[in-house]
């Protein structure tokens, strides 16, 4: 039997551009002589590339651009971009999305959706280029790979749902192609309908927060929601309450017997509003519009996409209120879920609901909970107002996923373990080796078929320092690394170093990994692998459990 295993998994790693020779060979790669080896040049730069969306003179469509940047060792690769795009063309044949002295928005990347955030209501911004602006930094995110799903939002609702009709949520979007012009059409049919038809009812992509499985971290799942006209708030409840459809890495976060009203400005978003009276405003009828079918909204044949919460037009234009409303989440008791051995922070249950349901007023950037009737403090430490809090002050509770890949027990394999961190700490090589030193966690590790990396006292301190040059991270470890490795017997040195080398390689933009003790360039440092070049990530190595 193991014989047979032996050459299995040999069979596995020649695949992957091993040799059969040698089950602890390394994947293919173009190694330097001996005498040739020398600490690499940590100074130079790798850049990406990013695909930023501008309007064309004409004001008709929009184009593309490309241009060259490289993140800093803190920002998300999302939020440069958004750097880029604001700064504007450099093509005169483009137009800038926004003006140019408009403020950088705050980006929060979790999984696959992005969120930006602006600090302002744009409010001396025209309706037409809120929505141009909405699409393109929609576009630009999106061809940002894991991104598929983006929310644009201003302290007076999302940036392209503002229309003279009234303001619409749009909801999660994905990369739009089509016609603009069908878009905001489609936006101001789908106000009319429902102003003046209460049974109205539509499928729109919605973003829920939902817990991860340690109880640390929100995780946003995309989900398409059936809304009755003026119960968008109440149905996205309902669904939290229901729990995560993905329950490998998110858990239930608000008890089911929970009951909450929802309100802006005393009107409640829970229960359904008288109708308008009938108007000149068309109606929709027919087959959806390109927009309803590119999107990322799915719609029946004559239905809209998105739901509208304020319907009266405005009173001077397109002109937002000069004051924020707040918007009042009533519940009748603790909204935390309390089954279940994890026990999270209570606030985790408070940033659920203000994340998931901030989107649906407009105007809105204060937030107030309350209990059985008894208003909630102590949710921020220092808050803007008594008994009030900001989107912002639930940052701190975002998470991002990463992959981890640790020794799988009595297998020359790793195995990919997904894992929540801090929103902004998931790009960071830092990241990856704190967490792979943590080792398996207990949820992580059924039938204690998931192993640490190392056993054997390995350490951060044994890191003296991570760099990066191009597509190369180099780790300088010390001494005790190089003694505690040499102690390994060849699988678990292999099975330590290719944990690393995996879990780095994921990060965007980096393809190998080169290691030096305490700065200087080796052959070895224990007995199964060369370190004289950079290592390449093995893919033959890696399972799901």
């Amino acid at each position: 039997m193991k014989r047979a295993l032996a050459v299995i998994i040999a069979l596995l790693i020649t695949l992957c551009g091993c040799t059969l020779l040698d089950p602890f060979a390394q994947p293919a790669q173009t190694a330097a002589p001996p005498e040739s080896v020398r600490r690499v040049n940590v100074s130079e730069k790798q850049e990406l590339s990013f695909t930023l969306y501008f309007l064309d003179k004409a004001r008709k469509k929009l184009t593309t651009t490309v241009r060259y940047a490289e993140p800093n060792e803190s920002q998300n690769i999302a939020s440069l971009a958004m750097e880029l795009l604001m700064d504007g063309p450099d093509d005169e044949s483009q137009m800038s999305i926004l003006p140019l002295d408009t403020p950088v928005p705050r980006v929060e990347v979790s999984g696959n959706f992005a969120g930006v955030y602006f600090n302002d209501d744009l409010e001396g911004i025209e309706e037409s280029d809120r929505l141009v602006a909405h699409i393109a930094i929609v576009n630009t995110l999106c061809d940002i790979a894991g991104i598929e799903y983006v929310g644009v939002y201003t302290t007076a609702g999302e940036l392209g749902g503002r229309t003279a009709e009234g303001y619409i949520p749009i909801g999660a979007m994905r990369k739009y192609t089509g016609n603009i012009g069908e878009f905001s059409q489609g936006l101001k049919n789908a106000i009319s309908e429902i102003k003046h038809n209460p049974d109205y009812e539509f499928l729109m992509q919605s973003v829920l927060y939902f817990m991860d499985n340690r109880g640390e971290f929100l995780i946003p799942e995309i989900r398409e929601i059936l809304v009755h006209t003026g119960k968008f708030a109440a149905a996205l409840v309902d669904e939290l309450k229901k729990g995560p459809k993905n329950t490998v890495d998110k858990s239930a976060i608000l008890a089911e017997d929970l009951n909450v009203s929802v309100r802006s400005d005393g009107v409640d978003l829970t229960s359904t509003p008288t109708p308008a009276a009938a108007s000149d405003s068309p109606n929709i009828n027919g087959e959806p519009s390109v927009m309803q079918e590119s999107n990322g909204l799915t719609t029946a044949p004559g239905q809209s996409p998105a739901a509208p919460i304020n319907t009266e037009p405005p009173t001077t234009g397109t002109q937002m209120p000069d004051e924020p409303s707040v918007l009042r989440i009533e519940m009748d008791k603790s909204p935390m879920l309390t089954t279940g051995e994890i026990v999270p922070d209570k606030k985790l249950a408070y940033a659920s609901l203000a994340y998931s349901l901030y989107p649906v007023p407009e105007n809105v950037n204060l937030i107030e909970f309350f209990e059985a009737g008894v208003p909630v403090n102590g949710l921020v430490e220092n808050p803007i107002a008594e008994n009030m809090v900001q989107l912002s002050d639930f940052q701190q509770f975002l998470g991002n996923g990463i992959k981890l890949y640790f020794p799988k027990a009595g297998a020359l394999a790793l195995v990919q373990i997904n894992r929540s961190v801090p929103q902004n700490d998931a790009g960071k090589i830092e990241t990856c080796l704190r967490e792979l030193l943590k080792g398996p966690k207990e949820n992580e590790s059924e039938g204690g078929n998931v192993l640490p990396i190392t056993d054997s006292g390995i350490e951060m301190k044994d890191f003296l320092d991570v760099s990066k040059n191009g597509d190369t991270v180099i780790l300088n470890v010390n001494i005790n690394f190089q003694t505690t490795c040499k102690k390994m017997d060849e699988q678990t040195e292999y099975l330590m170093v290719y944990s690393l080398v995996n879990t780095i390689t994921e990060l965007t933009g980096v393809r190998r990994v080169q290691f030096l003790v305490e700065g200087n360039p080796v052959i070895e440092i224990g007995s199964s692998l060369d370190y004289s070049h950079p290592l390449l990530r093995n893919p033959g190595l890696n399972t799901l459990g």
